[in-house]
């Protein structure tokens, strides 16, 4: 499911973008992270993220678009 909704997050995010490739992973498995935990399912994201280099100034960096993307998952799942 955490795979899913990253995907999920790649297609709500990054359809023009251009932000780097290390953005993009970052804001997506956060999105994943957020969107799992607020389910309660298993969410291993520390690993992938590291891969990125995201630090904790990073993620905040990112964080608007992280909590909108979630935001809008978590919301269609409640339609």
């Amino acid at each position: 499911m955490q795979t899913f909704i990253h995907e999920i997050a790649h297609a709500l995010l990054h359809q023009k973008s251009s932000l780097s490739k290390q953005q993009k992973e970052i804001q997506a498995e956060s999105v994943a992270y957020v969107v799992c935990h607020h389910f309660g399912l298993d969410a291993r994201s520390v690993n992938y993220l590291a891969l990125y280099d995201a630090d904790y100034k990073k993620i905040m960096e990112n964080l608007g678009a992280i909590s909108e993307a979630a935001k809008e998952v978590i919301d269609f799942c409640f339609f």
